[in-house]
């Protein structure tokens, strides 16, 4: 499949069993783990064609919660989904990813499960790597994907009616067979062809969606390194717009230091799309040094609210809005020097998993802000249940809505996250529990479990009620046994290969 080349448009191979799966979560938590998924069954329809409503998911890469208008942000970085969010949308104000990292994070939005039930996907430079003793030395690399015996979203709105696509950029899941099951097209292009994804995007709704439809998009950015669009976006001159100055005369006016690591950022990357700065380079930068690094990932929020724009503007102009569900949401987080790191996939700290989630009911005309925590796979059983679909009794997800719509939250909803920072062991991965303003973290590097008042650590707080202190720990290990014996339950971790052209993908953009 092409990468950084013309649109890959091809339909999927078809690798999910049709086995017919019931479990129930009761069975699933019983003695023993020993049950053979292979002669259960999942039910996943009970529908009116007449009255499905169109699905369109539009997920950015690596945008942290923080940045958005609606939520009181100081620069207008998306005045298109600001507009959307604050005239027609549910904005879940404290929303949380299920991982720092793309693949795990996608995955549980897929399955409605945690990563360390999936079990899709380690951080890519875990890749286990083998090379053949043949004189030509194939190169093969390995990586945990989303085992058969889960049924994908993607699948379960198959089944219930929906023609489904998936119109991705991101080469972490493109080249992930058990991704696209369910999909009945699937629409791949590389990092840097975002003016063609959007071409792709625009001729699918235009020509080629068939009502009713799911249709999933991944852009790229704001991943970093916050340059694709520098300094221009697809569509203007997103810095410029922002900031109203020239990035180079801006760090031109910083200390000599940040001048110098900021120069061989940007050189680096224009000399070499593999080059992505050393993180370790960048927290050396001062406050007004990082700032500048700030702008730049700020202007591609800009050119991913133009992307959007252009989106919603297409289902206005083909009258299909006020029949469309739409769902605007990120797969992770981001920091800049919070906790000391940079980027993602490092511990589930409160930037890494703060994401924005936006919810357009079909008709909606006016707004709701949602102030309680909730998980961004909990997606997959709202989805099902708007679609009039039947929930597999393994997710662990909940559903933000009711059959008919009205909203179904409540302030003592757990959220948790997971990350797996390169061990294999799902045991061994750090994990955060939340549940209303209280949040613990269990961290490798941090020792004992860490208890705070606020759902950002930042704060510094350390949760000051001993009953609050016990009963957060006791959740947190009663959440981490239940995932572990729900992944039981579905076996070993299954592997597949990807090609050395995506390794190579992998490489450039700094994944390797």
């Amino acid at each position: 499949m092409l990468r950084y080349a013309p649109a890959s448009v091809r339909k999927p191979s078809v690798s999910h069993k049709d086995e017919d799966i019931q479990i129930t979560r009761r069975r699933f938590l019983a003695a023993g783990m020993a049950a053979s998924l292979s002669s259960f069954n999942i039910l996943v329809c009970n529908y009116e064609k007449d009255i499905l409503p169109n699905i369109l998911v539009f997920m950015p890469d690596s945008w942290r919660g923080d940045h958005v208008g609606v939520r009181g942000y100081g620069r207008p970085v998306c005045p298109e989904i600001d507009t959307f969010a604050s005239t027609s949308c549910y904005y879940f104000r404290n929303a949380y990813s299920q991982s720092t990292a793309t693949k795990q994070s996608v995955a549980s939005l897929f399955t409605g499960v945690m990563p360390s039930v999936h079990l899709a996907g380690l951080q890519p430079n875990t890749y286990t790597v083998s090379i053949d003793s043949d004189e030509q030395a194939d190169f093969t690399t390995r990586t945990q994907t989303i085992r058969s015996q889960f049924k994908t979203l993607a699948e379960c709105l198959s089944s219930c009616g929906y023609h489904t696509s998936w119109i991705s950029a991101n080469p972490v899941v493109n080249d992930a067979p058990t991704f696209e099951r369910g999909f009945d097209t699937v629409i791949t292009t590389g990092p840097e062809r975002k003016l063609e994804q959007m071409e792709e995007v625009d001729r699918w709704l235009s020509e080629s969606a068939q009502e009713p439809f799911f249709t999933f998009i991944h852009v790229y950015d704001p991943h970093f390194p916050y340059l694709e669009h520098f300094p221009y976006s697809a569509t203007g001159k997103c810095f410029g717009d922002l900031f109203g100055e020239d990035v180079f005369e801006l760090i031109d006016g910083l200390p000599q230091p940040d001048k110098t690591i900021l120069r061989l950022y940007l050189e680096a990357h224009k000399e070499s799309k593999d080059k992505y700065g050393n993180p370790l380079e960048l927290a050396q930068l001062s406050k007004q040094g990082l700032s500048v690094v700030q702008k730049l990932y700020d202007a591609e929020i800009r050119s991913v609210d133009e992307r959007f724009g252009r989106i919603l503007a297409r289902l206005k102009s083909t009258r299909v809005l006020d029949r469309t569900l739409v769902i605007v949401l990120s797969d992770h987080g981001q920091s800049f020097s919070d906790h000391g790191v940079f980027y993602h996939g490092h511990s589930p700290f409160y930037h890494q998993i703060h994401v924005p989630l936006l919810i357009h009911l079909p008709g909606q005309s006016a707004p709701t802000t949602v102030t309680h925590p909730v998980s961004t796979y909990d997606v997959f059983p709202t989805l099902l249940t708007l679609a009039r679909g039947s929930i597999p009794d393994y997710v662990q997800a909940q559903t933000l809505f009711s059959p008919t719509g009205q909203l179904s939250v409540s302030g003592d909803r757990i959220v948790m996250a997971e990350a797996d920072m390169r061990r294999l062991k799902p045991r061994e991965w750090d994990v955060t529990v939340i549940q209303a303003d209280t949040k613990v973290n269990e961290f490798q590097a941090l020792g004992a479990p860490c208890v705070h008042d606020d759902k950002d650590e930042d704060a510094k707080r350390p949760c000051s009620s001993d009953s609050g202190i016990r009963h957060m720990k006791t959740l947190l290990k009663q959440k981490k046994a239940e995932n572990v014996a729900l992944a039981k339950a579905f076996g070993e971790p299954e592997w597949v290969s990807i090609s050395k052209e995506t390794v190579d993908v992998l490489e450039a953009i700094g994944y390797l």
